[in-house]
């Protein structure tokens, strides 16, 4: 489990749980049902532990992973208001945004109105537009869209992410530069928010620029999904941080603009 910077724990990251895939069936109880194959992702007996599937025992058995992405979307459909709102929290969404008792979803009408096509672009998107298009709206329904899937999202504000770099600078912090760096690295989704807002020169922001590249190469590496909002342009980005940035930014997202009314 990872904790957040409010308290809140969030649920293990899927990526972590890539080490349980050594495992054979060998040590699974035959009680288990029976075919030898995920009932999801079809992955064989060599590559899995297996689990009961958790809605249906009948439907066969599951590799751990897709049990827990299971486990994970079924807290979405069973969630009161006061349980969704904490879910959303957990995403790093603002209760502004759960609204009479619902998520954000991608079929609200203050997105369907601003997208310039649809459906989405697969993969990552770098999400620009003026104020006030619903930019950090559509992120969010993203994070919802994906956590109601089983994956591991989150939505991080980029100039929040700075005052965190520099409180990890603070006497006694509890959390590091790399301890950062791994938990935002470990989300399936990760949506960066307001990038480009707040680039100062202190050390600190040079700090999270660093870190910040750090964790977009991580990405990029491991192939999750980045989507970043922005008021810039990629060329303004480029002119406002760097070329690197810029760059990676570029190689992992999709251009997507959001229209104003």
């Amino acid at each position: 489990m990872t904790t957040d910077p409010n308290g809140t724990q969030d649920p293990q990251p899927i990526g972590a749980l890539a080490d349980r895939t050594s495992e054979t069936i060998a040590d699974t109880p035959s009680s288990l049902p029976g075919n030898k194959s995920c009932a999801d992702c079809g992955a064989g007996q060599a590559y899995c532990v297996w689990d009961v599937h958790p809605e249906d025992p009948s439907q066969g058995s599951l590799c751990s992973a897709c049990h827990d992405k299971r486990c994970l979307a079924a807290k979405w459909v069973t969630a009161d208001e006061t349980r969704l709102a904490e879910l959303c929290a957990r995403l790093g969404i603002q209760r502004t945004f759960v609204r009479n008792g619902a998520a954000p979803s991608l079929e609200d009408p203050g997105i369907i109105e601003r997208i310039t096509k649809y459906p989405l672009p697969t993969g990552g998107l770098y999400v620009t537009g003026p104020i006030g298009t619903h930019k950090t709206h559509l992120l969010c329904a993203r994070a919802v869209d994906a956590a109601k899937r089983g994956y591991t999202a989150c939505v991080l504000n980029w100039t929040r992410f700075t005052l965190m770099v520099r409180a990890t600078y603070a006497a006694g912090a509890a959390e590091t530069e790399l301890d950062m760096l791994d938990r935002y690295a470990a989300y399936d989704l990760l949506c960066i928010d307001d990038m480009g807002i707040g680039r100062g020169t202190s050390a600190e922001s040079e700090a999270a620029l660093r870190l910040g590249y750090l964790l977009l190469d991580s990405r990029y590496g491991s192939r999750q999904t980045t989507d970043v909002a922005s008021n810039l342009t990629p060329k303004e980005l480029e002119a406002r941080f760097d070329e690197r940035i810029a760059r990676r930014i570029a190689e992992i997202t999709t251009p997507y603009a959001m229209i104003g009314r």
